[in-house]
């Protein structure tokens, strides 16, 4: 009796089903790759942002304004700015808080201080 050539069905199903598992755990890895990359991406340019609010507060560019909009990478960004006293009066504390504007979502909030009361 001759020896058959090939695969038989059993085992090609077999091959495919493995097959689909390792391309779904790929698939799952890409996705959650990506998701991070985008949130880690946020957090950082929103970052940038709330500096941005900070630094403007502490050369007295803003003339009380505690809330703003702002492009960065593409991207806008809207930020409030908290301002609390502290037990120096000379210092006052100040809070930003960045919301992506397509969300309304906070991103990121950044405390800083302000000189001269």
């Amino acid at each position: 009796m001759r020896k058959p050539n090939g695969f038989t069905l059993i085992e090609v199903l077999i091959a495919l089903v493995i097959i689909s598992i390792a391309f779904a755990a790929v698939m799952s890895s890409v996705s959650s790759a990506s998701r991070n990359f985008i949130h880690i991406k946020n957090t950082t340019v929103s970052t940038w942002v709330a500096s941005n609010a900070i630094a403007n507060a502490q050369l007295n560019r803003l003339d009380g304004q505690t809330s703003g909009h702002e492009n960065m990478l593409g991207q806008d960004w809207r930020w409030t700015m908290a301002i609390k006293s502290t037990p120096n009066p000379d210092i006052r504390e100040l809070e930003v808080t960045v919301f992506d504007e397509q969300t309304g979502k906070s991103v990121t909030k950044l405390p800083g201080f302000l000189g001269g009361g």
